[in-house]
Formats: structure tokens, C-alpha cells, sequence
């Protein structure tokens, strides 16, 4: 169980970020498997859910790939896109593990960490997911693929 201490740096952390611009690297290169490919259309969505991971011990579990596709599943994809910023130098390891789970959502593969750099993040990985309205202001932070009363107000918020 998570100290109270913990909780209420999470909701600090949430609290300074509520509201905040996430600033999106000039250019970025998109990968559908091993495919590069060009995506510039999901920039301009209505919403965006943008997922930063950063290296990890074992990408496969820190992505939660197919719980991502189920949550996608449930939502309209005109209305929505999905960012993943994936902090790696082992591009063919993200390669294998998308081709794996049959992943065909594009990705960023972001060898410099950019996007961090320019926003610097929340160390905690429960905090690197973020729902951003058209003008990528957040509107809410956590990663719904581990709770799922959050998932229902992401849904709750794009829904209008």
C-alpha cells in the first residue's frame, strides 16, 4: 500500500502539472513496426493521451501494450490520439516488442529524450501519461492502464 508521504507527493505533483503546456518536439520520427512513417495529423487532435516511457529494465511490461489497445478500443480515434515517446537506444528491441503484441499504433522512438528535456517529466512512471486538450494543455495526469476509475475520466473528459 502506498504511504500516505507518497500520496500526497503524488497529488503535488498532479496539482503543478494540471493545467501546464507540454511542449512537443519540432521533429519527431514515427515508427509502425519497423516502418517509419509519417503521422504529423495526430498532433492536431482534439485530444491527445501522450505516453513518455524512459529507459526500463523491460520495455515489454512498462509499455502495457495490449492493455493500451483494449483502452483504444473503447474510444473514438477521430476525436482522440495517442502519443508514445519511447526514450530508448535499442530501436529494434521497441521493434520486436510491437511486432509482438501486433501493435500498429505509430510511435515515436525518441533516442534523445527530447521531450523530456524540453518538459521534464515526473521521475514517478505512474505520472508519464497525460491527457492534453487541442492545445496540449493537461487536462489530467496518470497512466490509466493501472487504474481503471482513471481510464473512466479520461473517457469522462474527451467525451465532451
Amino acid at each position: 500500500m502506498e504511504s500516505e508521504n507518497h500520496i500526497r507527493e503524488s497529488a503535488d505533483i498532479i496539482r503543478v502539472w494540471s493545467g501546464k503546456k507540454i511542449i512537443l518536439p519540432k521533429q519527431v520520427s514515427w515508427k509502425i513496426f519497423d516502418r517509419d512513417t509519417i503521422c504529423s495529423n495526430l498532433l492536431s487532435s482534439r485530444y491527445k493521451v501522450l505516453i513518455y516511457k524512459e529507459s526500463a529494465f523491460c520495455y515489454d511490461c512498462s509499455l502495457r501494450l495490449a492493455e493500451w489497445k483494449r483502452l483504444m478500443s473503447e474510444i473514438d480515434n477521430s476525436k482522440v490520439s495517442f502519443l508514445f515517446f519511447i526514450n530508448t537506444y535499442n530501436e529494434n528491441e521497441i521493434e520486436d516488442i510491437l511486432k509482438y503484441h501486433e501493435f500498429n499504433y505509430p510511435v515515436i522512438i525518441d533516442k534523445d529524450n527530447t521531450i523530456n528535456k524540453l518538459n521534464d517529466f515526473p521521475k514517478e512512471y505512474k505520472l508519464q501519461c497525460f491527457l492534453l486538450n487541442r492545445r496540449n494543455k493537461v487536462l489530467l495526469v496518470g497512466d490509466p492502464t493501472l487504474n481503471n476509475s482513471l481510464w473512466d475520466l479520461y473517457k469522462k473528459v474527451m467525451a465532451n
